[in-house]
């Protein structure tokens, strides 16, 4: 798997004139995945001309989104009416706001990989509620996004499945029982046999593997997360190891941790593993004016 990229930052005004006039929105290349920082010019024109779907095939590409950034309300106007539909049904402020940006978010990075307007792209939903592109019609074009505090990663890419899934740490949630009902029989013996300070970080972990990997072909916890077994390794080691149901999967399919800041632990599902694909990671930010 290739390790380096190029990285630029965006602000591209073709692709924001689907926006209201208040509102700007960028791309910027930051992190390696073996931990390097790249040096990131400021004043480079235009996206990455890898971005295009011409060259998806040969990358996954995962942008980082802060949730916290207001000025992402202003683009709700590129939100359909099932969208927003949903966006009222939420009780509390936040888990609106966390949707709404989401959902924008999502539009925007799809209409700059897609070169088509945000607001006439067209979802569809799977069985168990994974959104699929429906239009424009693109082959072998898939997404995803989790999202968990005040962040939120879309995953993007051609010719592969992908699936991600995101945690946020100080969640203060009772996860042993979860564990316990969800866990595959090793990965529970592994998980409760580690020092119990390490347990909680493990088992979020194990889940954030899980989610990816099911949500990845679609069919998210209805899978049965007891039928398949992940990597349980406290240096990091990714994986999966086991699955009743599609024994065949243990030799097509990747899990691998991503660098989403020390409070948050995410993973990446993908099959076709034994293709060559670079794994790239940017900022999807307000880039202002």
């Amino acid at each position: 798997m290739s390790r380096s990229y190029s990285a630029d930052r965006v602000i591209d005004k073709n692709f924001l004139q689907w926006l209201p006039d208040s509102f700007s929105a960028g791309f910027l290349g930051g992190q390696l995945l073996d931990g390097r920082q790249e040096t990131l010019p400021n004043n480079l024109p235009g996206p990455p001309p890898d971005l295009s779907l011409e060259k998806a095939f040969d990358h996954i590409d995962i942008w980082r989104v802060d949730l916290s950034n207001s000025k992402l309300d202003t683009c709700q106007t590129i939100l359909s009416m099932d969208e927003k539909q949903r966006a009222d049904k939420f009780i509390f402020d936040k888990d609106r706001d966390d949707y709404v940006r989401s959902r924008c978010s999502l539009r925007l990075i799809l209409a700059r990989c897609l070169s088509y307007p945000a607001d006439k792209i067209v979802f569809q939903y799977g069985e168990h509620g994974r959104p699929e592109l429906e239009v424009p019609a693109v082959d072998d074009f898939q997404f995803n996004l989790s999202h968990s505090g005040h962040m939120a990663l879309i995953v993007v890419s051609r010719g592969r499945n992908v699936g991600i899934d995101l945690n946020y740490l100080d969640q203060n949630q009772q996860w042993q029982p979860i564990a316990k009902r969800s866990f595959s029989s090793t990965e529970q013996a592994l998980l409760f046999r580690l020092p119990e300070a390490l347990q909680e970080t493990m088992f979020y972990r194990i889940w954030s593997q899980k989610e990816a990997y099911t949500k990845a072909f679609g069919d998210g916890f209805s899978y049965g997360f007891q039928n398949f077994t992940v990597a349980v390794d406290v240096n990091g080691t990714t994986g999966l190891l086991a699955d009743t149901r599609r024994p065949q999967f243990v030799d097509d399919w990747m899990i691998v941790n991503i660098d989403a800041g020390e409070d948050w632990i995410a993973a990446l599902a993908y099959n076709s593993k034994h293709s060559k694909v670079s794994i790239r990671q940017w900022e999807f930010h307000d880039g202002g004016g």
